[in-house]
């Protein structure tokens, strides 16, 4: 067998990665990732941005499409994003559009058997409709929890949801997600444990003090 010639190496083809760093999700247009390893689109910060500053109408428009493309990627918080849109509608006084937004999201949750986010978006649309004097509004959304969802599982959630609320007189969480500026509602969130909840809009873990 023929020897190598000292001082040369045999060359290797060139080989592009497959993928970026482990645990990161390479999406063109995103930003480096946040302090908790998440990635935030920058059109999501540009909408909770628009819905802070009181600019409805776009921020409404940003998240309907941000929601979009999270469910055609299959990303769990897309529902919420798309009932943030409705709350845009909702201070634009389109009220009919919210309605028909959140009956739609609620219809997604129910074919995914995701019954613990459909019950959440019911209960605090219907919140945020009476908040905002549109209590005939609130009545049309109101049975749409125990319409959808098999009645054991309704009590259970609840149940369960309701044990939360004393909580929220013991823990101190921060008004706005730290990584997306999303608002934090404890009284709305999804609960991941006694101390820590999950931001509507991102996902990132957010802890109370």
């Amino acid at each position: 067998m023929p020897r190598r010639p000292i001082g040369k190496r045999p060359r290797r083809p060139f080989r592009r990665p497959l993928r970026g760093p482990r645990g990161v999700r390479s999406i063109p247009g995103m930003p480096a990732p946040a302090s908790n390893g998440r990635a935030i689109p920058p059109l999501l910060l540009m909408a909770n941005q628009a819905f802070k500053s009181g600019n409805f109408e776009e921020a409404a428009k940003l998240y309907i499409q941000l929601g979009d493309k999270g469910l055609e990627r299959g990303i769990r918080q897309a529902p919420n994003l798309h009932l943030k849109a409705a709350r845009c509608y909702v201070m634009l006084g389109q009220t009919d559009l919210a309605v028909k937004l959140i009956r739609q999201i609620v219809v997604y949750l129910a074919k995914e058997e995701r019954w613990a986010d459909l019950y959440r978006a019911v209960k605090n649309s219907v919140h945020f409709l009476s908040n905002k004097e549109y209590r005939t509004e609130a009545q049309m959304v109101q049975p749409w929890a125990e319409d959808f969802i098999p009645v054991e599982v309704f009590k259970n959630l609840d149940s369960t949801i309701k044990s939360r609320e004393d909580l929220l007189t013991k823990l101190t969480l921060p008004s706005h997600c730290p990584s997306c500026g999303g608002i934090v509602d404890p009284r709305e969130v999804e609960w991941v444990d006694d101390s820590s909840v999950v931001c509507d809009f991102c996902g990132s873990v957010v802890r109370g003090e």
